[in-house]
């Protein structure tokens, strides 16, 4: 909605409801903000390391800002019926 309606549109709210953990959703939003992460491979050459940025906004810089993500789990332990 935000990118094909981004005359009108200025903030987004995207609700998960979540039965199961691991879907992309939450992936779909997570890179909207700089995020660094640390990778280290081993090799026959020695151990190689890196320091990795993310960030892919969906139109500009100010996205994190318009999208409010919020997730509802609904799996986890069964509540004790008796």
């Amino acid at each position: 909605a935000l990118a094909v309606h981004r005359e009108t549109v200025r903030r987004v709210a995207i609700v998960d409801f979540d039965v199961h953990h691991g879907n992309g959703t939450e992936a779909c939003v997570h890179n909207l903000v700089p995020t660094e992460r640390s990778e280290v491979w081993e090799s026959s050459f020695g151990v190689v390391s890196a320091k990795l940025s993310d960030f892919k906004p969906w139109l500009s810089s100010k996205d994190a800002d318009r999208v409010f993500f919020g997730s509802i789990h609904g799996f986890g332990a069964e509540a004790d019926d008796e």
